[in-house]
């Protein structure tokens, strides 16, 4: 017996190449990677003995400038302001002070004068300076 032919072909389907459009280059800077944020060990202390922190030692030493001032006469140049005195009048420049640039001893300053001003109104009635 002869051979026989296929009497329809099989057809195979083949899908068209794809050509894609030319895309845009993009050159990025590389960055450095982000380094964590380290917790602190715990409360740190202000700076030495007279600057930063506002402690005793820095309030003592500018209350005792303060009474040297007074005994040589340079608190006598303070304007005299009525119920604070010439102390006072020194504790509300240095406090503005303290707040507009100054840094911590103007504040050491401002603490006290302002101690010193309401220990001598509280003991005498007066703070020196008055005027009135």
């Amino acid at each position: 017996m002869a051979r026989r032919r296929p009497t329809a072909a099989l057809a195979v389907y083949r899908a068209p190449p794809r050509v894609s459009t030319p895309r845009p280059i993009i050159i990025r800077q590389t960055t450095a990677p982000r380094l964590k944020k380290r917790r602190s060990s715990g409360r740190r202390s202000g700076g030495g003995l007279l600057a930063g922190g506002g402690g005793v030692v820095a309030v003592a030493v500018t209350s005792a400038l303060i009474g040297l001032a007074e005994s040589a006469g340079l608190m006598a140049k303070l304007p005299a302001i009525p119920l604070v005195g010439r102390k006072g009048a020194l504790a509300i420049a240095a406090y503005y002070y303290s707040r507009h640039g100054g840094g911590a001893i103007a504040r050491d300053v401002a603490i006290a004068a302002a101690a010193l001003s309401g220990y001598e109104l509280g003991k005498s009635g007066t703070v020196s300076g008055e005027d009135y």
